[in-house]
């Protein structure tokens, strides 16, 4: 074996070292998350941008920049944010809409949109135009 395919060898092996003991501390670490009042917050965010915002957005306006080199925490911390906007979106405060061609969902006041739904043209901003905002997703009443 030449010490190339040692070294790849011995690498793939130390990552999945680093994985397991990765997995290890994130189940034996207290989490912060439950003292977030992530819907509170994202609605703050969402006024403050005052345009149509993503969850990522989001979680960077309540966090900061920082967030972004703490990988396990940041899915955490993402995953603790769905399920605050889902909550929103049922309850009405918030609306959550497509955009062709671009990933993810969009959320914005239920003020900024039309009676039929559609985004209201002065909250469309820079990466949406009139004829990509495909549907805004009808919000779940809350049973």
């Amino acid at each position: 074996m030449d010490a190339l395919t040692q070294l790849k060898k011995e690498k793939k092996e130390l990552e999945a070292r680093l994985k397991l003991v990765s997995n290890a501390i994130i189940a034996l670490e207290p989490v912060p998350i439950k003292y977030m009042q992530w819907g509170n917050k994202a609605i703050d965010c969402t006024r403050k941008k005052a345009h149509y915002i993503q969850t990522s957005e989001i979680l960077t306006c309540v966090v900061g920049e920082d967030i972004e080199e703490n990988k396990d925490l940041r899915k955490r911390y993402i995953t603790a944010l769905s399920v605050a906007l889902n909550y929103l979106c049922k309850d009405g405060d918030l609306k959550k809409f497509k955009v062709r061609k671009l990933k993810g969902d969009f959320y914005g006041l239920p003020e900024w949109f039309n009676e039929d739904g559609s985004l209201k043209n002065e909250y469309l901003g820079e990466r949406l135009t009139v004829t990509n905002v495909v549907k805004r997703l009808e919000t779940v009443k809350a049973a």
